[in-house]
C-alpha cells in the first residue's frame, strides 16, 4: 500500500495528531535514526495524521523526511497496520493506558515508547521503554531493536503477546477490580 519492499524496516507511530502524542519527538527521533539507517520507513496514522495537516507537513519537511514517513489518516484497519510494523512507537509526553501499546503487543509487534502512565508496566521485558521528550534517546531505542537478531525480535514479539494477553485481558482486569473491590468492602 505504502510501496515499499517487504524487507524494508518500517516502525509505526499510530496516534491522532494532538499534542500530548509528541509526534514532533517521533518526527525528530526518525531524522537522527536515519542518518545511522537510511534504509528505514515511518507510518504514521491517525486523526489529522495527512498531507493536509500543515504543521505536520512543515515538520516533515524541514527533517527532510519526505521520502522516509508514510501518512495514512484515520484508519480502521489497524491490526492488519500493526501486523506490517517492525516496531510500534509512541512518543507521548502524557498517556495513561495508552492502547495502541497493548494493541500492538496483542499483535506481537514490540514496542519502543516512551515513559508516561503505565507504559512500562505494559511492555516489561517486551520492548524498549525511554524517557519522554528524548528524541535522541528513542532513537536509540529504535536502533536497538532493528540491530537484534531476527530470532531475539521474534522471541520479543512472542512474549508481547503472551504478556499482554495474561495481564490485561478482560477476564485478568475483570478479576483485579473484584479483588480492590473486595478489598475496600472487608475493610469497612
Amino acid at each position: 500500500e505504502i510501496g515499499i519492499d517487504q524487507s524494508t524496516p518500517l516502525i509505526g507511530l499510530i496516534a491522532r495528531y494532538d499534542p500530548n502524542k509528541d509526534h514532533a519527538n517521533f518526527l525528530n527521533a526518525a531524522a537522527l535514526l536515519i542518518k545511522s539507517n537510511p534504509d528505514v520507513h515511518f507510518l504514521m496514522c491517525g486523526k489529522d495524521v495527512t498531507e493536509q495537516n500543515a504543521t505536520l507537513m512543515e515538520q516533515i519537511r524541514s527533517l527532510s523526511l519526505q521520502n522516509h514517513v508514510h501518512l495514512l489518516g484515520p484508519r480502521r484497519d489497524v491490526s492488519r497496520i500493526y501486523s506490517a510494523l517492525d516496531i510500534n512507537a509512541t512518543s507521548s509526553l502524557s498517556e495513561a493506558f495508552p492502547l495502541t501499546v497493548g494493541e500492538s503487543m496483542a499483535c506481537g509487534v514490540p514496542n519502543v515508547t516512551t515513559d508516561v502512565g503505565d507504559t512500562r508496566l505494559m511492555v516489561g521485558e517486551t520492548g524498549i521503554v525511554v524517557p519522554a521528550q528524548n528524541s535522541q534517546l528513542l532513537a536509540d531505542g529504535f536502533k536497538k531493536m532493528l540491530e537484534l537478531p531476527t530470532s531475539q525480535r521474534a522471541q520479543l514479539s512472542d512474549a508481547a503477546r503472551k504478556r499482554v494477553c495474561e495481564l490485561f485481558d478482560l477476564t485478568s482486569v475483570t478479576r483485579r477490580y473484584e479483588a480492590v473491590y473486595d478489598q475496600i468492602l472487608n475493610r469497612t
